[in-house]
């Protein structure tokens, strides 16, 4: 294929063409019920109240369970805020939303790999995998994705504009880094550590001088635009999850081997879960991945080592934060639309191998096996983005690919009781008790279910089992409390309330 045909527009427009070819149809998709159902449905009067924007930057996104603050996302609530003055409580606003905001990204991604040197036949082959890219479904198929999507896109941003700002020395190219690294912050705190990746391309690429005059007013802006988000970050959640550095170290570890199946689902897209976990996911496509992006770099004759070096920290820095979860008593899960950002550093290793640089559109067989390629992708992308069309297909799915997962169970049961499948729901909620030694919240729901059916000893058995666990104690009292009246218990009614107030 000619270069002309990456000129101007036409790269642009084949790759928002490709992304709606991949995901229309999700437009049609319900709610998962995993963080959208609270997101939106149980937010909706906040959401469609435009006076709300300035209280989004004062809250945990989900209203911090428990109290403690967790997850500080306002860019997301503003960008929900938006969808819904448009579209109230509707998904379809909200996946279309998602597929507008991943073309964004993926074009930001073509031009980013244009600006650090690569041709632009070769940056749209590769911004056109990432587009396709199966393991960044759940990023656009899932509405909560779309936070990494955002953080995409204010990361990329900041990135060119800094890369404009190194060629021309323009100040208002570096103002725009500076506002979209702020931005970026605002979306998720993985951007934190958008300087140090700055700092490694400008001593790994264009071999920068340390301590520049260009390098320390970067350095002065990054800490202005950091310490005004930690404060203000500070002053909105007064009470965050408590987690040293020593706990933050020992999650890290914990977590490690994710980061070889991640890169395995990264060039090998065919273990893929909805919401999936280390006991559940091989690692053999991880070592396998490996061992192809090591031997595609030793036969190559031209690559450079420094932009493969930067390409393994970009992956790992933008990735490895993910592995910190607020609760480690939880199995943490490692949701694929983690790598939305990550996955660039993948391609910038993949992009200096001879295989891709040599020979990308530059004969046809090349371009037929590139071609074929993005197809495959594309229709593993289509077909894994069903398991997100609703509730019952996403929690299904989860606890086929990660049967040791108690959230999956735990949730799948709880749908099963939503459609009034109370049997299937017994069944999950046992399963997931299996999964834990000193019992869980499982007994509370499956007492409930016993109680709606008219098994009140059972239900009697599970509660009290519930309250044995020192999980939700006052919800399970009150659950038992309910069950006693209906019963006409009244003394074990009156000792409950007693107990509970002693």
């Amino acid at each position: 294929m000619p270069n002309e045909t990456f000129n101007g527009w036409r790269p642009y427009f084949l790759i928002v063409l490709l992304v709606f070819l991949i995901y229309a149809h999700t437009v049609s998709f319900n709610f998962t019920y995993l963080d959208d159902n609270k997101l939106i449905l149980d937010n909706n009067a906040f959401l469609r109240n435009f006076s709300n924007i300035f209280a989004a930057f004062r809250q945990d996104v989900l209203e911090g369970s428990d109290g403690l603050g967790v997850y500080y996302r306002p860019m997301l609530t503003l960008s929900l805020m938006v969808d819904a003055h448009l579209g109230g409580a509707s998904p379809l606003i909200y996946h279309f939303t998602n597929i507008i905001l991943h073309s964004i990204a993926s074009c930001l991604v073509f031009v980013f790999l244009t600006r650090i040197g690569h041709a632009r036949n070769l940056s749209f082959f590769f911004s056109s995998l990432f587009a396709s890219h199966p393991i960044l479904t759940g990023s656009v198929a899932w509405i909560p994705g779309r936070n990494d999507i955002l953080l995409g896109i204010f990361s990329l941003a900041s990135i060119i504009s800094l890369l404009a700002f190194l060629k021309t020395k323009n100040n208002m190219c570096f103002i725009w880094h500076m506002l979209f690294f702020m931005i970026a912050l605002f979306t998720k705190e993985t951007a934190i550590f958008l300087p140090v990746i700055c700092v490694l391309y400008l001593h790994l690429i264009i071999k920068e001088k340390i301590f520049s005059r260009r390098e320390l007013a970067l350095i002065v802006g990054w800490f202005f635009v950091i310490t005004f988000w930690f404060y203000i970050r500070k002053a909105c959640l007064p009470n965050p999850v408590p987690m040293d550095i020593f706990s933050m170290g020992r999650n890290m570890i914990r977590n490690s081997p994710a980061l070889i199946q991640f890169t395995g689902k990264a060039i090998f897209p065919f273990n893929l879960s909805v919401l999936p976990i280390i006991q559940d996911t091989t690692f053999i496509y991880g070592f396998a991945a490996l061992l192809f992006i090591a031997s595609i770099l030793v036969i190559s004759r031209k690559a450079r080592y420094n932009f493969v070096i930067f390409g393994a920290l970009w992956f790992i820095l933008f990735l490895v934060p993910s592995f910190i979860r607020p609760n480690p008593a939880i199995v943490a899960d490692f949701m694929e639309h983690r790598t939305y950002l990550p996955i660039l550093g993948i391609i910038i290793i993949c992009s200096e191998a001879s295989v891709f640089r040599d020979m990308i559109f530059n004969k046809r067989i090349a371009f037929a096996l590139s071609a074929f390629l993005i197809v495959l992708f594309s229709a593993i992308t289509f077909n894994y983005s069903e398991n997100f069309r609703d509730r019952l297909t996403f929690w299904q799915g989860a606890v086929r690919t990660s049967p040791h997962s108690l959230v999956a169970h735990i949730n799948l049961g709880l749908v099963y009781e939503l459609e009034g499948m109370n049997d299937k729901a017994v069944k999950e909620f046992r399963e997931a008790s299996a999964l834990v030694e000193k019992g869980s919240i499982t007994h509370n729901y499956l007492g409930i279910i016993y109680m709606k059916q008219g098994m009140f000893s059972e239900a009697e058995t599970e509660f009290k089992k519930a309250l044995a666990t020192g999980i939700r104690p006052e919800e399970v009292r009150q659950n038992l409390a309910n069950l006693y009246f209906k019963e006409g218990k009244l003394k074990e009614l009156e000792e409950l309330l007693k107990g509970s107030r002693e």
